[in-house]
């Protein structure tokens, strides 16, 4: 009789082992294919991105479109863009579900006010460099509306620099629902995507430039 009790007690210790298996597999195949479907969606983003450039010539609307386009490739909650201004952060952009957080946010923010200097907002726009916060709500650098912003769903937030010749003149912030959203891969798809919107300032700013030359070559024509 013990040695039926000790046989069936190892039968199910088997089977909770091979039960605890299955799922820890599971587990990794359905993270597996989440985080495939999120690196397709970001590189979808990055195509629209590419042939956006082209046809934009307006820093405001390149921006508004870039957050609709992070938000309808499906890996956004919120997407918002600030625009350094000397000390202040204008809010240029903005698209989403979780929108309605920004409400009670400044606008501008005063980056000289050292209640904004410690964000990931003004470090990302003082340092030229993409930050992360994987878990939002319990992040202590998190800013003061970090509870509006959990209540609004987001668990994850990266900033994206955006920069205009040398200098980081904005920052993409790109939200999301779950915690542990941004693995180093995705980031590096989603600097990409600052580097369009870089690439297409240096666009604007060139065609700016070439426009206005030709109007003082035409000037000076009809001047003399």
């Amino acid at each position: 009789m013990n040695a039926l009790i000790l046989l069936m007690l190892a039968m199910a210790a088997c089977i909770a082992y091979l039960s605890w298996r299955l799922a820890q597999q599971s587990r990794r195949h359905h993270r597996a294919k989440r985080r495939a479907e999120r690196l397709a969606r970001v590189l979808l983003t990055l195509s629209r991105a590419n042939r956006m450039v082209l046809r934009i010539d307006d820093e405001r609307e390149l921006f508004s479109e870039a957050c609709r386009i992070c938000i309808d490739a499906g890996h956004a909650m919120l997407a918002t863009v600030y625009l350094k201004q000397d000390h202040l952060a204008h809010r240029v952009a903005s698209a989403g579900p979780a929108a309605e957080v920004l409400r009670r946010v400044p606008d501008p923010l005063d980056l000289s006010d050292p209640a904004f200097q410690g964000t990931y907002t003004a470090g990302v726009l003082r340092e030229g460099v993409s930050a992360v916060s994987n878990d939002y709500g319990l992040d202590a650098r998190a800013g003061r509306w970090r509870t509006e912003a959990v209540a609004e769903g987001i668990r994850s937030i990266a900033w994206i620099p955006v920069r205009r010749g040398d200098a980081t003149v904005a920052a993409l912030m790109i939200c999301a629902g779950e915690p542990d959203f941004f693995d180093a891969e995705l980031l590096a798809l989603l600097e990409e995507l600052g580097a369009d919107l870089s690439y297409a300032l240096d666009v604007i700013d060139g065609r700016r430039a070439r426009d206005q030359a030709v109007r003082e070559a035409e000037a000076i024509r009809r001047a003399s």
